[in-house]
């Protein structure tokens, strides 16, 4: 593992010089190209100082440069990592300090161009065809119905066939054909010679039909004036009221009068003042306490005997004690079977109309009974 020493004691310079002695060995000339050398099998390029014992520079067949002196060389400010054997390698980060408060939000910048829609691409191949399946014993769903396929060509036409024999049945009668153009007005025949006077008739014949108005003459001339009479004693008729004339401008403001001494009556009432805007609603008040009532049952029974086999049975109850008002009410039978409810009602029994105000204290019910049963009226009073 590579420390994190930070020592550029032999540093770039005296590096470059240990490449340069060690690329410059053997060479009697220099170049302008790269040398280039090959690190033998299992082995590695080594640059030895002039008594060949002391390493400088080692490059090792594996890619790792080594400078063994680099651990006891001098520091400078220019870092460069490597381990305790002086093998180069990448520093390893240094450690960070605390993060510190975020920063304002930079203003937004603004907003760049649509880019070019890019090249739509190629469309991939057709992959292999999987292997078939099994066979089902599920048949699977109706695929989609498929296109309809064009129209095929019209065929010729076909050789016609033998003219059939006659028949002696009419057919059906064709359809009614459009109704033709109207042909063209006929000219107008000579008119016909006039015939001879009858003789006169000793009837009066219809009054003919009042001839138009005649045009209205023209205007006779103004006469001479007439002389004028005598005075007349008696007023004659009173001329038609003349056009009003034209509104007069208006006068000037008189001077207030004096004011009048207070009056003992009450003048007018004044007319009613616009209704002000409604107040804003108040609040629901509180619900009251739930009224409270006790229910009575009153009930009264009837035994239907054999002999209304048919018949109808009625049994009214009535409500009792302090008790004034039926509610609600109710029907028995100790026999479904025979008896058959058809009213019930409050009120006394009732036969047909016209109905009257029924009794609030009593609850009827009414069967078509067979007999031999109990029916039992029930009345629920307060």
């Amino acid at each position: 593992m590579q420390s994190a020493s930070r020592v550029s004691g032999f540093s770039r310079r005296n590096i470059a010089v240990s490449i340069s002695l060690a690329l410059a060995t053997g060479f009697g000339s220099v170049y302008a190209a790269d040398v280039q050398v090959n690190t033998p099998p299992a082995g590695n390029f080594v640059v030895k100082d002039n008594t060949g014992t002391t390493t400088l520079l080692q490059v090792q067949g594996s890619g790792g440069v080594v400078i063994p002196s680099l651990p006891s060389a001098a520091t400078y400010a220019t870092g460069v990592c490597f381990d305790a054997s002086g093998t180069l390698g990448q520093c390893v980060p240094a450690s960070a300090g605390a993060t510190g408060a975020t920063g304002p939000s930079g203003l937004n910048g603004a907003t760049g161009s649509t880019g070019v829609t890019g090249p739509i691409g190629s469309t991939g191949s057709i992959g292999a065809t999987g292997v078939t399946g099994a066979a089902s014993t599920i048949a699977g769903p109706t695929g989609a119905t498929g296109n309809s396929g064009a129209t095929g060509s019209t065929g010729a036409t076909g050789v016609t066939g033998p003219t059939g024999a006659a028949s002696t049945v009419a057919g059906p009668t064709g359809a009614t054909g459009n109704i033709g153009l109207t042909g063209p007005t006929g000219s107008t025949g000579s008119t016909g010679v006039t015939g001879a006077t009858g003789a006169t008739s000793t009837v009066a014949g219809p009054t003919g039909a009042t001839g138009n108005i005649g045009a209205t003459g023209s205007t006779g001339s103004t006469g001479a004036t007439g002389a004028t009479g005598a005075t007349s004693t008696v007023a004659g008729p009173t001329g038609a009221t003349g056009n009003i004339g034209a509104t007069g401008s208006t006068g000037s403001t008189g001077v207030t009068g004096a004011t009048g001494a207070t009056s003992t009556v009450a003048g007018p009432t004044g007319a009613p003042g616009n209704i002000g805007a409604a107040g804003p609603t108040g609040s629901t008040g509180a619900t009251g306490a739930a009224g409270t009532f006790t229910l009575t049952m009153f009930s009264n029974s009837f035994a239907v005997s054999v002999s209304v086999t048919g018949g109808a049975a009625t049994v009214t109850a009535t409500c009792g004690g302090t008790t004034t008002m039926v509610v609600s009410g109710g029907c028995h039978t100790t026999s479904l079977t025979n008896d058959g409810a058809s009213a019930s009602y409050m009120g006394a029994p009732v036969t047909g109309g016209p109905f009257t105000q029924p009794a609030t204290n009593k609850w009827t019910c009414s069967y078509s009974s067979g007999g031999s049963t109990t029916i039992t009226a029930f009345a629920y009073c307060k």
